[in-house]
């Protein structure tokens, strides 16, 4: 960490303090400013860049609390605070970290203990900024996964998916929560129906025959075929496409039929995967062997 780049304020009304927790930061390469009360702290945070404050709870006039309650909701100004107190009881403590305090040290102060205190949240700041940097240079990406019939018994991959996009994009939960159903139906769909070829009677037996059935399947080349997933967002067209293929045969497009305003088929065990696709997607194609289903998604702004 370079600590030539941290400008730290140091506000308390003891003006001996603040010039020994000054000589001291400065030792390490801080740069150093004081306060002796809240208002002329807050003056000087409206005029100057500050990394972090340092201040005392208990001062005449204004106190911490209030500076704190100020800084974080009054200014909306987005430091870390530590507190210095001599004495700090459990309802006040509470009531500060509501008010937006990072951390709390005891008076007297140690150099060793308010050295380690100002280094954890530094580094946790220079953490949050590299974040916000990579986040806002995601403007769009492309992304390609594999999965094996193996896979597919062993580990849930539609979950994987989710948790991908849910980490890579911001996504309110309704567009996620249809995104869900979506890709489990998608992913579901290429394994059974493309590479596992389960027909519909087998789906509506007994579990235990079902489980025969994949089994016997497993045993054959059928469980060395792929099924690839296909992602790519764009942020300023906030779509998302959504490709799943699979190496086998695909199933009957004929079966579906896309139309304006789609219906589920409730009584029925099968079939009703691509119909609900459908509804929650903004748009949904498949090519003509049924190997590949694609569908696109407009998220949200939150």
């Amino acid at each position: 960490m370079d600590e030539n780049l941290y400008n730290i304020l140091i506000v308390d009304d003891d003006i001996d303090l603040l010039n020994s927790l000054k000589s001291v930061l400065s030792l390490y390469q801080y740069q150093v400013d004081t306060a002796s009360s809240v208002n002329s702290a807050l003056k000087k945070i409206t005029v100057n860049h500050y990394d972090l404050v340092v201040s005392d709870i208990e001062m005449p006039k204004r106190n911490g609390l209030e500076f704190l309650e100020q800084l974080k909701k009054g200014m909306l100004i987005n430091i870390p605070v530590i507190l210095m107190t001599g004495h700090l009881a459990v309802d006040y403590a509470i009531e500060a970290i509501r008010l937006g305090a990072d951390d709390f040290i005891k008076k007297p102060i140690e150099s060793k203990v308010i050295l380690k205190a100002i280094n954890h949240q530094l580094i946790k700041k220079r953490l949050q900024q590299k974040k916000e940097k990579i986040d806002n240079k995601v403007q769009q990406f492309s992304v390609r996964f594999e999965f094996t019939p193996e896979d597919f018994l062993n580990q849930s991959i539609p979950e994987y998916v989710i948790h991908y996009l849910s980490k890579n994009i911001r996504i309110p939960l309704k567009n996620l929560n249809e995104l869900s159903i979506c890709v489990e139906e998608i992913i579901t769909n290429a394994f059974l129906h493309g590479i596992l070829n389960v027909p519909s009677e087998v789906r509506r037996k007994a579990y235990k025959d079902y489980v025969v059935f994949i089994n016997q399947q497993m045993d054959t080349d059928k469980s060395k075929k792929r099924v690839f997933v296909e992602i790519s967002y764009s942020s300023s067209e906030h779509l998302l496409r959504l490709s799943v293929k699979d190496e086998g045969d695909g199933f009957n497009t004929h079966m579906f039929i896309q139309n304006n305003k789609p219906l589920i088929n409730f009584d029925s065990a099968t079939g009703r995967g691509l119909n609900l696709i459908q509804i929650l997607s903004d748009r949904l194609s498949f090519s003509e062997n049924g190997t590949r289903i694609t569908i696109e998604k407009y998220i949200d702004e939150e």
